[in-house]
């Protein structure tokens, strides 16, 4: 028993290898009749039970039985009979585990039940075998959903907990309390329930050393219980908790442990919900990796595959809403269908995975309108009703879609389709909308004309934003009914009725006169939607300013509505904090400003002929340009304390974007792609499409509008084709995450940076490569990309990412953790040699060496600041922060350390601190892990992060890394001081 004993204290394979072979050779030696040949048989089963729970090869749990069979049918009734009986039992039911096969479940409970009936209450092994049958009984609900195994359950392993004080036991059998207890709570919500359970499972974690080789899974059970509360309470600190304990029982699994799958499952499970909490879209990709990750190492007969799957499916549907990509809806539909099909009809779980499926082809029929889909729909609502229990909290929920859906169908008008004639692409054809007369109240009617650009016809151009896609209105076109959303049911002109949507070809033929059909409007009318409360507000003064500090000087400016803007005091102009700011602000922060379109319908628009409107209010584009600019002035001469994000939601970008092109007249693609990183588009192609009239004429020749191309193809494209032309890496890092599936240089286009992504606004100030060239070469396929450079350092330790302000604040400044960690690393190195340069070293990094609009960048104002925080984490460290609000927190710090503390926010906030092996420290991105590499390639501005994979490397992400960052590895290269050696790396 030493090795096994010694393999449970140090999980070596080497020495549980010994303990098998050791068995066998003794079992092979003893004869048939020898006395202890039964007992060598146990050790053999035991031997091969624990090897098959490490690796899960299932023919060490056949041959685990059968030693077993043969030890229990030689062995008299006694102690040790009842024991190996016990073993037996839970062989068949670890097989049942992994086969799902129901006669090993029933043959298990039928084991176990015997032991309970035949055992003393006073044997010490009664505790083990009342356990051993709840969890059983507990396999048995899972199955088939009956409540009497699941209470009956909890009874037992209550009884065993109740009756053992040993701790190890004690451990066991509390988890097994505690997973049952949330089982029973998924089925009733009783609250008492997930109390009852949390406490348990506390208790076991608390109970359970370091080392002990199930703590893993104690956490992991642990994590679910908090996810459950979370999803009860919406307290995101069980969110957070939640996530770190199971990245914990993911990360402290070796790779190859056959329970990885299950927690890698559960932990993907958690970070759509931090998605959904905090809508940041790489914890979507990030949920959809670990779950095909989950997917790939089950084999294809495991019985949980149908429920990893279940999860892949249901996350890439997620992420079709996001980007609206028709291919990741098809994979998800096909994905789903496959775990229904593995789905055993009498498994309860066979709901979620009808109802997912369902809820998929219900998306698929709005977006097509096929009514098979409609119909195939309310089929699975209608097996998912049937399926669940009919006490089930979710039960009516399902039985609620089921009847919203059959209410779709059974009210879905015959209504014809209005059939659009046909444009000429070489007249340069446009349709043209007159509104027809209406009495007040009656459905707006109008009509649809053709008319060449050519012939400079008189229209208005609309720009607006497209409203709820949920939010239909009907309308009369040409005597035919017309589906539009609330937004184009009030001003009527526009691409969605100009432009026939479904036809793919027009489209790209439209998109490429857009520039023309602004340019040409007499007058472009700028809608952002209805009005709020303090819409008024906004526009009496927008109208004040603008009409002081530009004048009224056109017929267009003169149709404008007047506001009353008399009564406002030159104090209330002057004072970010009147009511009129703030209602400015919220008119800057609208969605139309996010809206893709609408950057190059104001931008080609000539400005003294756009006029800005807000319900019915309208005031001319310049004036509120004006505006915004007067604000900005206003904030730089300290009224507000920062500017880290944007001055007003999306205007910032996109007033930008027009004043970069009516400078310039026409922008690169490159410009434009990291210019538009916050706007959103209904199509994903649109996230390129929607800026072609911007663009130079090299680079929307090279992208014609092709609706039927794949954007992951699209997308590759475009990245080999700023490379090329500009000679630098930064399309590597416009967007930081990745599409599932594709070559991890190929950004995700289509997802809309977050407001909080302030690196990817700097990264390309930096000069990591010394301003050379990129030397690069792509395959054929697009699917790798070979980019020369060098390997200049490790990963040695990484913490975060940060994924929130209150973890930032409270991780990285209330203690020294991270400040010790990098000093450390480079007294470890050497570098730099005094103290004040790894003191200036530290809190450059944590910046970014960025002034972020708030600090001083020299070099003595680094040691200044670095000591001052230190004395307060320091004091922070020592207070009692449970609890206590962020912001009072930070209203502890003195005004003059607050600047550094919201610069570490702007460089930090979602990624990593990392020290490496060469005693650098660095932040990097949230995918880092210890040994990821950290080179410097020819076109970078940045330190890119790689991982090296069999054949290949994986990008990771890009870095700043102190003291790399202004050419400094290339100088020393071509100096002839570097050992550095140059290579090629083929990255897919």
């Amino acid at each position: 028993m030493m090795l096994e004993e010694r393999f449970e204290r140090t999980d070596s394979m080497e020495n549980l290898e010994k303990a098998v072979e050791i068995s066998h050779r003794v079992v092979g030696s003893t004869p048939e009749n020898h006395p202890d040949r039964a007992a060598y048989l146990t050790s053999l089963g035991s031997r091969l039970r624990i090897r098959y729970e490490r690796i899960g090869d299932m023919v060490d749990l056949e041959e685990a039985i059968q030693a077993l069979q043969q030890s229990v049918n030689s062995t008299l009734e006694g102690h040790d009979r009842t024991a190996r009986l016990n073993d037996l039992a839970n062989m068949f039911s670890l097989r049942y585990q992994r086969k799902g096969e129901t006669r090993d479940l029933e043959e298990a409970i039928r084991l176990a039940r015997y032991l309970v009936d035949s055992t003393l209450e006073d044997d010490p092994n009664r505790a083990a075998i009342l356990n051993n049958l709840g969890n059983k009984l507990a396999s048995r609900f899972e199955r088939t959903g009956e409540m009497h195994d699941l209470e009956d359950a909890i009874r037992m392993i209550q009884q065993a907990v109740d009756s053992t004080m040993d701790d190890r036991n004690r451990a066991l059998w509390l988890n097994n309390l505690g997973n049952n207890l949330v089982r029973r709570y998924e089925r009733t919500r009783n609250m008492q329930d997930l109390d009852d359970a949390m406490k348990a499972l506390q208790q076991v974690f608390d109970l359970t050393p370091e080392s002990h080789q199930n703590r893993a899974a104690y956490l992991n059970n642990l994590g679910l219980a908090f996810a459950k509360r979370y999803k009860q309470t919406a307290e995101i600190q069980d969110l957070e908790e939640a996530v770190r304990v199971t990245r914990k029982a993911v990360d402290s699994t070796p790779e190859d442990h056959p329970s990885r799958v299950a927690w890698l499952n559960n932990f993907g499970v958690l970070l759509i919900d931090r998605y959904e909490a905090t809508e940041e879209a790489r914890y979507l990709e990030d949920a959809i990796q670990v779950a095909q990750k989950a997917v790939d190492l089950t084999p294809e007969d495991h019985p949980r595959r149908a429920a990893w799957l279940n999860n892949l499916g249901s996350h890439l549907s997620r992420r079709y809403e996001i980007t609206g990509e028709t291919g990741m809806l098809e994979a998800a539909i096909r994905i789903a269908q496959q775990a229904v099909d593995l789905t055993p009809e009498s498994q309860p779980d066979r709901a979620v995975s009808l109802s997912n499926l369902g809820d998929m082809l219900e998306s698929r029929y709005k977006r097509t309108g096929e009514v098979r889909d409609l119909e195939e729909s309310i089929r699975m609502a209608q097996q998912a009703v049937h399926s669940i229990p009919s006490d089930h909290p979710d039960r009516a929920d399902l039985s609620y879609t089921l009847k919203r859906r059959i209410k779709v169908r059974d009210e879905r008008p015959n209504t014809p389709i209005y059939g659009y004639k046909p444009l000429d692409p070489f007249k340069h054809e446009i349709r043209l909308l007159n509104l027809l007369p209406a009495a007040a109240g009656d459905v707006i009617a109008c009509s649809l004309f053709h008319a060449s650009l050519d012939d400079n016809p008189q229209y208005a151009a609309l720009s607006y934003v497209w409203g709820d896609t949920n939010d239909k209105h009907t309308i009369l076109l040409d005597g035919t009914p017309f589906t539009v959303t609330r937004n184009l049911e009030i001003p009527l002109w526009v691409d969605a009725v100009c432009i026939n949507q479904n036809d793919v070809a027009e489209k790209g033929h439209q998109i490429q006169n857009m520039r023309s059909i602004y340019q040409q409007a007499f007058a472009v009318f700028s809608w952002l939607g209805e009005a709020d409360a303090d819409t008024h507000l906004a526009m009496r003064l927008i109208e004040a300013i603008g009409s002081e500090e530009v004048g009224v000087d056109t017929a267009l400016d003169a149709s404008a509505t007047h506001a009353d803007i008399q009564d406002i005091s030159p104090n209330e102009k002057d004072d970010l904090g009147s009511d009129f700011w703030k209602a400015v602000v919220r008119l800057l922060d609208r969605p139309y400003w996010r809206r893709g379109w609408i950057v190059q319908e104001l931008a080609v628009a000539q400005s003294a002929k756009i006029l800005l409107g807000c319900g019915t209010y309208w005031t001319p584009w310049r004036f509120l340009v004006t505006t915004a600019s007067k604000r900005v002035r206003l904030l730089r001469q300290g009224q507000a304390f920062a500017i880290l994000g944007d001055i007003g939601g999306g205007y910032e970008t996109t007033a930008s974007i027009v004043l970069a092109f009516h400078t310039k007249r026409h922008l690169s693609i490159g410009e434009l792609l990291r210019l538009s990183r916050n706007h959103h588009t209904t199509e994903p192609h649109d996230r390129l499409y929607a800026f072609l009239g911007l663009m130079n004429d090299r680079d929307r020749s090279a992208f014609p509008p092709d609706y039927s191309k794949p954007i992951s193809q699209l997308s590759a494209e475009l990245v080999k084709h700023t490379i090329e032309v500009e000679g630098n890496l930064d399309a590597l890092h416009m967007y930081r995450i990745h599409m599932h599936q594709t070559p991890s240089w190929v950004p995700q286009i289509t997802t809309p940076m977050s407001g909080e992504d302030s690196w990817h606004r700097l990264d390309t100030e930096y000069c990591a490569s010394g301003g050379t060239q990129a030397v690069v070469g792509f395959s054929t396929d697009l699917g790798t990309i070979t980019i020369r450079g060098f390997i200049v350092d490790t990963i040695a330790s990484c913490w975060g990412p940060f994924d929130s302000k209150e973890v930032l604040f409270t991780k990285l400044l209330c203690t020294r953790e991270f400040q010790d960690a990098a000093l450390n690393a480079m007294m470890s190195q050497g570098q730099p040699d005094t103290f004040e340069g790894m003191e200036e070293s530290i809190w450059r990094t944590l910046v970014a060496d960025r002034a972020w609009g708030l600090l001083s960048l020299e070099s003595s104002s680094f040691r200044d600041m670095y000591r001052l925080i230190s004395s307060r984490s320091q004091e922070l460290a020592e207070m009692d922060t449970a609890g206590v609000d962020i912001n009072e927190l930070m209203k502890y710090l003195a005004v003059d350390v607050l600047p550094y503390v919201l610069g570490t926010e702007a460089a930090l906030l979602g990624r990593c601190f990392a020290t490496t092996r060469g005693g650098r420290i660095a932040t990097a991105p949230p995918a880092t892990r210890n040994g990821d590499l950290l080179c410097v390639l020819y076109g970078g501005s940045v330190v890119h992060v790689l991982r090296e994979e069999e054949d290949h490397y994986i990008l990771v992400g890009e870095a700043y890394v102190h003291d790399l960052m202004n050419g400094e590895v290339i100088q020393s290269y071509q100096s002839g001081e570097s050992e550095l050696r140059e290579q090629d790396f083929t990255i897919w």
